[in-house]
């Protein structure tokens, strides 16, 4: 497109053909001065022509205007009859460029009003749709409801009648329960008497009993020592007989002991002697090895004097060669008679040959000879370096010898002395077994006649057990008669309570029947309270598909222009910082933008937040809200071919989930069934993420989460194709997916290019070939400017002075959108360490800001002033609750109550980058926070230093930071900056058990109202505790080229929706 196709039309004056006529007047005048003498008739000639001349221009100007209004006119009543499909071409023919770019922008404006009315039409009926699905179902509810309790009420009318039966039974039963007592009471007190008798005798049995016991006992002691005895004699026996063996085995080993000792003696006198040969053997060898040695380097010497001997003979043989030639000179010289010397000359030549090769041959024997000495000389050495080891270990085994010849006859010595002993011990021993066979016999005696008495003594004790026996049946059996007396007694007693508690319980139990016939009529009554409800819901529902049909039908009275097919959209991202295109760590708006081009998800948010189908086309909600059920849209298709299944959105998911992949924000969804069970590597699988058919997806959830719709429009959970699943490297570098677009270059820092995909499953919306965005790294000012030079043709990053200055130019203010943004500007306190622990301190930094001139002098005045930390459009936003207001004596007296009354110095970390930005509010902050006596120190540190520090420890007091919704819900500004049990990612160091407690209510709130409440409670207390410096809501804008169709300001990035838009021609 053209550069000046995007900038906005000039103020260009209308063209005048009536202009001309001076011209042309001047024109005719100078043709007749120039002739040398003018007639009168010419002169006349010339005025009439010139006249006839401005007649028909002025005729021809008229013309003109009169098309250029008919043109004009034709186009207002084209417009006020509602059609707004004329081009700008068309628009041109006014004749006033001007004009007909204002009506270009009023019917680009008013398509967007429509556009949104259409929106607002279709989103109108869905809540109609909605509402009457609800109201059927209230209906249907308020109906069993109705029934259920008509029933229960029947049901307590019967369980009245059948309390008056129960109550009047109760009253028989307790007369019956009286008399029996009475009976129990006399029948307990005889069974008395009987028992104590019956005890008196027990005892007296059991002292006999005792006594005779004593006597058996004692006797079993008594023939038990002495069968002890017996059998210690027998052992005794036994043991002595055993030591006798054992004394005549120790007298023959010891004998033989004696013996060999003898031998060792003898065998180590030979030993010794052969020792002493050898040794005397190895001293022979080392002489002769010694010997070997010297003549082997005698032998050496020789050698080497042959050598050279070889040598000299060598320089005789070169000699007598040159002998042989100076012969062989004076032969030839000699002619005839010096034949005879010719020949000797030759026996002298052939003589020195032969002394030559004698002498080579020579020298290799010599040569192998020498080699021969030298092993020989150091096989000798070896042979010398052994043998004197044997010398020295056979002296070793000479003296081992003496000592084993010592030991030898100090154990014969030994063993003479041990079989001296044995014979002794043995004759000992004799006698021993002689005493003990003596014992034994008297032992067997005394045994014979103590067991006589023990069977005696036992026959009287059993009889005594036998009285003892009978005597303890009749004690038992009186005293269960006594102990079942007094229970039966007891149980009456208990009978008679409980009769008398079902008698009061009978009571209670027909003032709560009445009570619950009454709650049922309530019920019944609120039933159809209900069902009036559910008719009046269906009523409203009703009136709003006629308000959403008559708000069609308006608009349908409108003609719109039909998308252009063809042409390629230009646009530009800014602070892409990392080459990585993995959806699974989509971070930031340029990243969204560029997952959201060639991705899609299970649902996707519309121009607000409501939310819309995508790749689901419906789903369905269980009542405990942890069952999600998606309908998945058939034939979808993959940009590199293969159909969508929900076995891929089941892979995607676990991709994300994975910790292999550690996406940032994979926390997000630890309430999905099985997530902490996979995250630990124990299951293969999420259990709550389930594929039962190929269109078919669920996922189940441990715990219920209100928001969880909201998590499923995050780009981070772009649904991959299965190639792209298991391979990470591709992922970050050429993503794939099923969106509109498909990737046809991506190169980092440089361009993105993507073309219209043919297997889009809505392919007819799209009008675009493609879209192309550019990478490279640059200012918002410098996109801004490369917009206004037509090389981009839409742009969202823009200065706040330029949007300013737009939105206040007519010329470009139809093609200028803006919205407020989930988002929060802030100052960063550090709340855990003094001074900013104080929140006196963090209020007095409050109302020291003045945010109506900051949002002036930095922001043009666009942005909005936030009370709290909740941005509109969110759940819990109370427009009611004002920000701080700039109150610097407030500031001071607040200050001086913390005891700073004499200043404070504080500490704020800026990036290099931070402190080059124009639009960077801490200077302007930092001077009015000097106003009240706070100093704040700016410190420009790079990225790095700041972690250094921070890891160290070291925090700075202020920080200027910002939060961008993840998704539409207040959890996402609670639960990540403020909520103490997750990771501080604002190094802010706040707690507060309060804010903690209406976190996790919130969090798992399913009802709307109670959820609004708690976090509207939420916003307040953290505007109280004021742990940051509440700045700003940002103001997005959406700026257009003016034949750019179709563009629409959202709420959530992408800022605009490719889907939607198109070029015109």
């Amino acid at each position: 497109m053209p550069a000046a196709s995007t900038k906005a039309p000039s103020r260009a004056k209308t063209w005048l053909p009536a202009a001309l006529v001076p011209a042309v007047v001047l024109l005719g005048f100078a043709s007749l001065a120039l002739t040398q003498s003018p007639s009168p008739l010419r002169t006349l000639t010339a005025g009439v022509l010139t006249a006839a001349a401005v007649a028909a221009l002025g005729r021809l100007a008229e013309g003109r205007i009169l098309r250029a209004r008919e043109a004009t006119r034709d186009a207002l009543h084209r417009a006020s009859a509602g059609d707004l499909t004329l081009s700008r071409a068309a628009l041109s023919r006014s004749g006033d460029a001007a004009l007909a770019e204002a009506f270009h922008g009023l019917m680009v404006a008013m398509e967007r009003i429509l556009a949104s009315f259409a929106r607002l039409s279709e989103a109108v009926s869905g809540v109609a749709r909605d509402l009457t699905t609800r109201g059927r179902d209230l209906s249907l509810a308020a109906t069993v409801q109705n029934a259920r309790a008509e029933e229960t009420a029947a049901a307590m009318r019967g369980t009245d009648a059948a309390i008056g039966s129960l109550r009047e039974s109760m009253e028989t039963l307790a007369g019956a329960a009286e008399n029996a007592g009475a009976s129990l009471h006399e029948m307990t007190a005889s069974v008395m008497q009987v028992s104590r008798s019956t005890s008196a005798l027990r005892a007296f049995v059991d002292e006999t009993a005792a006594s005779l016991g004593g006597v058996v006992s004692a006797l079993q002691e008594v023939a038990s020592a002495v069968e002890n005895l017996s059998g210690l004699a027998g052992e005794t026996a036994g043991a002595t007989e055993a030591i006798r063996a054992s004394t005549a085995e120790t007298d023959r080993q010891a004998q033989t002991a004696a013996r060999l000792s003898e031998r060792v003696s003898a065998a180590v006198v030979s030993g010794k002697a052969a020792v002493s040969g050898t040794l005397a053997g190895m001293h022979e060898i080392r002489g002769a090895v010694s010997g070997a040695s010297d003549a082997a380097t005698a032998l050496a010497e020789h050698s080497a004097r042959i050598g050279e001997v070889l040598h000299v003979i060598e320089e005789i043989a070169g000699e007598t060669n040159l002998l042989a030639l100076n012969s062989s000179i004076i032969a030839a010289q000699a002619g005839e008679s010096g034949r005879t010397f010719s020949v000797l000359a030759d026996d002298i030549r052939d003589l020195s040959d032969r002394t030559a090769v004698s002498t080579e041959e020579v020298r290799g024997l010599v040569s192998s000879v020498r080699s021969g000495v030298e092993d020989v000389r150091r096989l000798l050495a070896e042979a010398r370096r052994r043998t004197e080891d044997g010398v020295d270990l056979a002296q070793t085994s000479d003296a081992t010898l003496d000592e084993i010849e010592t030991l030898a006859l100090d154990s014969r010595r030994a063993s003479e002395g041990i079989a001296s002993a044995a014979d002794e011990q043995s004759r000992e021993s004799a006698r021993v077994s002689e005493a003990t066979s003596r014992v034994s016999s008297e032992v067997a005696r005394i045994s014979e006649a103590t067991r006589g008495q023990l069977e005696s003594a036992r026959a009287v004790n059993a009889r005594t057990d036998r009285v003892r026996e009978l005597t303890e049946q009749l004690a038992r059996a009186m005293e269960e008669q006594a102990t079942g007396g007094q229970a039966l007694l007891g149980s009456m007693e208990r009978v008679t309570s409980t009769v008398d508690a079902i008698a009061e319980a009978t009571v209670t139990l027909a003032d709560g029947s009445a009570a619950v016939v009454t709650s049922m009529d309530e019920i019944r009554r609120a039933a159809e309270r209900n069902a009036y409800a559910s008719t009046s819901m269906n009523q409203a529902a009703q009136a709003l598909e006629q308000e959403s049909l008559l708000l069609r039908s308006r608009s349908s009275l409108f003609r719109l222009p039909s998308p252009a097919p063809g042409g390629r959209v230009r646009a530009a991202l800014r602070y892409l910082d990392e080459a990585n295109f993995d959806p699974a760590f989509c971070q930031t708006v340029p990243q969204a933008i560029l997952v959201r081009t060639w991705g899609e998800g299970l649902v996707r948010f519309g121009e607000g937040t409501r939310i819309l189908p995508e790749l689901a086309e419906s789903w369905e909600i269980d009542p405990s809200g942890t069952l999600y059920t998606f309908h998945l849209r058939r034939g979808v298709r993959w940009h590199e071919g293969g159909t969508l299944a929900a076995a891929d959105v089941k892979a995607s998911f676990e991709r994300f989930l994975s910790p292999a992949t550690a996406a940032p924000l994979a926390t997000l969804f630890d309430a999905v069934e099985g997530y902490d069970a996979f995250r630990a590597g124990h299951t293969p699988g999420v259990a709550g993420l389930e594929a039962p058919s190929s269109a078919l997806f669920r996922v189940r959830l441990a715990r219920a989460v209100p928001f969880f719709l909201q998590l499923l429009t995050l780009p981070d959970i772009t649904v991959l194709p299965p190639s792209l699943v298991g391979d990470r490297d591709r992922a970050r570098r050429a993503p794939s997916g099923t969106g509109p677009f498909a990737p046809r270059e991506i190169t980092f820092g440089k361009v993105a290019r993507f073309d219209r995909s043919d297997t889009y499953w809505d392919r007819g919306r799209i009008a675009l070939d493609g879209v192309d965005l550019d990478l490279t790294e640059d200012s918002e000012a410098g996109v801004f400017q490369r917009f206004l030079d037509g090389q981009l043709d839409v742009v969202w990053d823009i200065p706040y002075p330029e949007a300013a200055r737009l939105m206040a130019d007519p010329r470009w203010r139809p093609y200028i959108d803006s919205s407020v943004q989930l988002h929060t500007s802030f100052l960063v306190l550090r709340c855990d360490r003094a001074p900013l622990d104080d929140v006196r301190v963090r209020r007095a930094l409050n109302h020291a800001v003045d945010r109506a001139a900051l949002n002036e002098k930095t922001f043009a005045g666009l942005t909005v002033p936030a009370a709290s930390i909740l941005p509109p459009h969110l759940v819990g936003h109370d427009p009611n609750l004002r920000p701080y207001r700039h109150d610097p004596e407030r500031a001071k007296a607040l200050l001086h109550e913390a005891g700073h009354g004499g200043g404070l110095a504080l500490t704020a970390w800026l990036s290099p980058k931070d402190s080059r930005d124009p639009l960077n509010p801490l200077p302007v902050i930092a001077t009015q926070l000097e106003a009240v006596g706070v100093k704040l120190a700016l410190e420009v540190l790079p990225g790095e230093e700041m972690s250094a520090r921070k890891r160290g420890g070291s925090f700075p007091d202020v920080r200027l930071s910002r939060w961008f919704a993840d998704f539409p819900d207040p959890d996402t500004f609670f639960s990540s900056l403020l909520y103490s049990k997750t990771e501080d990612v604002l190094d802010a160091g706040f707690r507060d058990a309060e804010v903690d407690r209406l976190v996790e209510k919130g969090a798992r709130l399913l009802d709307a109202a109670e959820r609004e409440a708690v976090y509207r409670e939420l916003n307040r207390l953290v505007q109280a505790e004021a742990p940051l410096v509440f700045l700003f809501h940002n103001r997005g804008f959406v700026v257009q080229a003016p034949r750019l169709r179709g563009v629409q300001a959202h709420l959530l990035p992408p800022p605009v929706r490719w889907n939607d838009l198109w070029l015109e021609p």
